[in-house]
C-alpha cells in the first residue's frame, strides 16, 4: 500500500491540537498556584480581621478599666482634681467613651474594720456612691470569693477549670465585670512622688444587652462585611448577606453563644471555625496605646503635658533560663467561619469556577480552531465542485453546440436537401437549442436566488396549471428517452401560494432528473394530494425506478454542485444545480422538499406547498 504524505490542514489541526492540550496543562498548574496563593491572602487577612475585631473590642475594655481607677491622679487627669469626691472620673469616662453603654453598673468595694465587706453602688445623677445592705444576685459569687479571700491578694479567673492569677486585676466573666483593684498600678509624676492611698475595689459591671445589641454588631460591622460590587474574586458572599463570614462570639466557660452574624444562630454553633481569636480582656501591655491617646482624652490647657506614663516592670526569674508563663486563654471568643462552610470550600470553589471559565475559553477556543478547519474543508470541497461544475457545464455545452454546428454546416453546404431529413434536422437543431436554454436558465436561476436579486411574485396559484406547464416542458425530453410519465391528479386540489413559474421550475426538474437517470424506457410518476402536517398544504410526489441514491449521498444531494456517486459511474451528464435550486425555492415558499430512496429501489422527491 503507497504511503501518502498527510495534507497541510491536517498536520497543522494536530499542531494546534497539541498546543491546546499544553495550554490547558499549564493553565491548570497556574490556577492552582493561584489557589494556593489566594487561600494563603484569605488566611492572613481573616487573621488580621480578627485580631483587629478582638483588638477593638478589648481597647474598651482596657481603657474602662484606666479610666474608672479609684487613684487621685485620675482625678488630675480628668481634670477634676480640685474636687475631692473619689467618683468624679467615672463621670470622664462615660464623657469620653465612644460606647459609654459598655459598663451597666459601678460598685465600689471595701473592708470595715471589723473586717465586713462593704457594698456601694455609683449612681451618676448626683456623682456618688450609695450604700447597699444587701449585695444584688450578679454580685454574690464574687462576694463568697471576696469574703474568703483577703484583700490585698489578686482574686483569681475561671476559666475552664484554671484560675490564673492577675495582679493587675482582671475580668470575671461570669458577672461579666470588671474587677479593679485599688491601686493597681504605681504611678509616678516627673515632678512629685504619688501619695500612698488606702485599698479599695471597684466593680464595673458589662452590659450584655448593650453588648450584643449595640458593640458587638458595631464592630462585625466595620472589620467583616463585604462591598460585593468591589470584590475581584467569586468568593462573595450571596446577596442580601454582608458578611463573607459567620461571625459568632462565644462564652468559653458555657458554651453560650453571645452575638450571631446570622439571623439564624443555629448557623453559628459550628465546631471548626477557619479560625478563632480570644478577647475580653485587659491588655495592659498596650496601655500607652489605649489609653494615653490625646485623642481619647479631655483636652489639656494650652502648653500643659500630659506627665502620666505606665512603666511595667518584670521580675527576674530565679532560673534564668526558665521559659516565660504563656499567655492565659480569654474568656470569650470570636469564631469565624466562611458562608460557603468554610474557607477551604471558598477556595476550592472559586478554583472551580476558574477551572470552568478557563477551561470553557479552552473550549471556545478549540471549537473555533475545528469550525475554522471544517469551514476551510468545506471552501477546498466547494471549490473542488465549482471546478467539475464548470468542467461539466461546458460539456453539456460543448455537446449540444457541436450538433447544432454539425447540422446547421450540413444544412448550409446542401448536404441534406430532401424535405424529410431538413425537418429532422430542424428538429434536432430545436431539441438542442431548448436544451441549453434550460441549462442557462437555470444557471441564472440559482445565481439569481443565492445572490438575492431573484424576487419571488407569491400569489395564489392553480396547482394543476403548474404540473401542466412542466410536463408540456418535460414531453420532448421523454419522448427522445422513450420514458413514460404517469400522471394521476385529484379532481380538486387547493390553490397554493406560490411563483408559479419558479413552482413550475421545480417540478420540471425533478421530472427531468428521473427521466435522465431511469434511463430509456423506463417510468416516472407524478402525483399529488393533499396534506396537513402541522398545516395545510400541497404535497407534489415524483417517483421514479432507477437506480436509487446511496445512503451516503443523501445528506448531500441538495448541496449546490453535489453529483452522487452512482451519477458519476453511469457518466450521466448534469450540472449539480437542480436539486439545489429546487430546496432554495421550496425555501422562499416556506415549503420543503423530501426524499425517500433506496439503492435499486425506487425514489420520491416529494414537494410541501404552503396551501391559501
Amino acid at each position: 500500500m503507497r504511503w501518502r504524505r498527510p495534507s497541510g490542514l491536517l498536520v497543522l489541526a494536530l499542531v494546534l491540537a497539541g498546543l491546546l492540550g499544553l495550554l490547558a496543562t499549564l493553565q491548570w498548574q497556574w490556577l492552582g498556584q493561584i489557589s494556593a496563593s489566594e487561600r494563603g491572602r484569605m488566611h492572613h487577612t481573616l487573621r488580621r480581621q480578627a485580631n483587629e475585631f478582638a483588638e477593638d473590642f478589648d481597647r474598651e475594655i482596657t481603657r474602662a478599666y484606666f479610666w474608672l481607677q479609684m487613684d487621685h491622679v485620675w482625678l488630675q487627669v480628668d481634670r477634676l482634681a480640685a474636687q475631692t469626691t473619689p467618683a468624679k472620673p467615672f463621670e470622664g469616662w462615660f464623657r469620653t467613651s465612644p460606647y459609654p453603654g459598655l459598663i451597666k453598673t459601678i460598685y465600689q468595694v471595701t473592708r470595715a474594720e471589723t473586717g465586713d465587706l462593704r457594698l456601694a453602688r455609683y449612681n451618676r445623677q448626683d456623682a456618688t456612691f450609695v450604700s447597699l445592705d444587701a449585695w444584688p444576685r450578679e454580685l454574690e459569687v464574687l462576694q463568697a470569693r471576696l469574703a474568703a479571700e483577703k484583700m490585698t491578694r489578686p482574686l483569681g479567673v475561671d476559666v475552664r477549670g484554671r484560675k490564673p492569677r492577675i495582679g493587675l486585676g482582671h475580668v470575671a466573666p461570669s458577672i461579666p465585670a470588671i474587677v479593679i483593684p485599688r491601686p493597681p498600678i504605681e504611678f509616678r509624676r516627673e515632678s512629685r512622688a504619688g501619695e500612698p492611698i488606702g485599698f479599695e475595689l471597684t466593680i464595673a459591671v458589662l452590659d450584655m444587652d448593650y453588648i450584643r445589641r449595640e458593640l458587638l454588631p458595631t464592630l462585625a460591622e466595620r472589620h467583616f462585611t463585604t462591598d460585593v460590587a468591589t470584590r475581584p474574586d467569586s468568593a462573595a458572599p450571596a446577596p442580601g448577606n454582608r458578611f463573607e463570614y459567620r461571625v459568632a462570639v462565644i462564652d468559653r466557660r458555657t458554651e453560650t453563644l453571645i452575638y450571631c452574624s446570622a439571623e439564624d444562630s443555629a448557623q453559628c454553633r459550628f465546631e471548626e471555625p477557619d479560625y478563632a481569636e480570644d478577647m475580653l480582656e485587659i491588655r495592659v501591655r498596650d496601655f500607652n496605646r489605649f489609653v494615653v491617646d490625646d485623642r481619647l482624652r479631655p483636652p489639656l490647657p494650652p502648653g500643659e503635658a500630659s506627665a502620666y506614663k505606665l512603666s511595667l516592670m518584670r521580675r527576674r526569674a530565679a532560673d534564668h533560663g526558665a521559659k516565660p508563663r504563656p499567655r492565659a486563654d480569654g474568656p470569650w471568643e470570636v469564631a469565624l467561619k466562611h458562608q460557603s462552610g468554610s474557607l477551604e470550600i471558598a477556595v476550592a470553589q472559586a478554583r472551580q469556577r476558574n477551572l470552568v471559565v478557563s477551561f470553557g475559553v479552552l473550549l471556545l477556543l478549540a471549537t473555533s480552531i475545528g469550525l475554522v478547519l471544517i469551514s476551510t474543508g468545506r471552501a477546498r470541497s466547494l471549490a473542488a465542485r465549482q471546478v467539475e461544475f464548470v468542467a461539466g457545464v461546458s460539456h453539456e455545452l460543448r455537446t449540444p453546440l457541436a450538433v447544432i454546428r454539425s447540422a446547421a454546416e450540413n444544412l448550409a453546404d446542401g448536404v441534406v436537401a430532401e424535405a424529410g431529413q431538413v425537418r429532422r434536422y430542424g428538429t434536432l437543431i430545436a431539441s438542442e437549442g431548448r436544451r441549453l436554454t434550460q441549462m442557462v436558465e437555470q444557471v441564472m436561476e440559482f445565481a439569481g436566488i443565492a445572490t438575492g436579486r431573484r424576487q419571488l411574485d407569491l400569489r395564489p396559484i392553480d396547482v394543476q396549471g403548474v404540473i401542466d406547464d412542466a410536463l408540456a416542458a418535460c414531453q420532448p425530453l421523454a419522448r427522445e428517452q422513450g420514458c413514460t410519465i404517469d400522471v394521476d391528479l385529484p379532481s380538486a386540489l387547493p390553490t397554493v401560494v406560490a411563483d408559479a413559474e419558479a413552482l413550475s421550475r421545480s417540478v420540471q426538474n425533478l421530472l427531468s432528473n428521473a427521466i435522465k437517470y431511469s434511463g430509456s424506457g423506463a417510468w416516472v410518476g407524478l402525483t399529488a394530494e393533499v396534506g396537513n402536517h402541522g398545516r395545510s398544504e400541497v404535497r407534489v410526489n415524483v417517483t421514479d425506478r432507477g437506480p436509487g441514491i446511496f445512503a451516503e449521498d443523501l445528506p448531500h444531494i441538495f448541496e449546490p454542485f453535489y453529483r452522487g456517486r452512482s451519477v458519476q459511474n453511469g457518466q450521466v451528464h448534469g450540472s449539480g444545480l437542480g436539486l439545489s435550486l429546487v430546496a432554495r425555492i421550496m425555501e422562499q415558499h416556506r415549503g420543503k422538499v423530501t426524499v425517500r430512496s433506496e439503492p435499486h429501489s425506487a425514489t420520491t422527491f416529494t414537494l410541501h406547498v404552503p396551501a391559501a
